[in-house]
């Protein structure tokens, strides 16, 4: 007997081990995560009472500020040092490439307006 599963099934399926993985060893760890981050501490461990003040705290650091701002700092260095020479050199390159014609002729002519027989087909489309 063969079992017969629906076609629409057949993605859901090939996913669902991945899923499975991905569901028990990165969803559950990170709401574990955020759930503690909700609760006090001290040296010994973790105090079960609901608090904001380890949110309080990061924001209002002078340290969390810098570290924000030098990030931001690196981010632009990198955007001008890739973006200042790379992005006229692109441009240039598509600008070229677009007249350039294929390295391996194909034996078909440019597609206008004269490249349409008399019933209207193209010539790049199989008959």
């Amino acid at each position: 007997m063969k079992l017969a599963i629906p076609r629409k099934a057949v993605p859901y399926l090939e996913v669902a081990p991945l899923a499975i993985i991905l569901f028990f060893f990165f969803v559950v760890p990170m709401a574990m995560v955020l759930v503690a981050s909700f609760f006090d501490y001290n040296m010994t461990g973790i105090i079960r009472t609901f608090t904001l003040s380890n949110y309080i705290d990061l924001l209002t650091s002078r340290t969390t500020l810098e570290l924000y701002l030098e990030t931001l700092k690196f981010a632009l260095i990198v955007w001008a040092i890739t973006a200042i020479p790379c992005g006229p050199i692109g441009s240039l390159w598509m600008y070229t490439r677009s007249w350039v014609e294929p390295a391996v002729p194909t034996g078909r002519t440019r597609p206008d307006k004269t490249n349409l027989s008399t019933d209207g087909s193209s010539p790049y489309l199989a008959n």
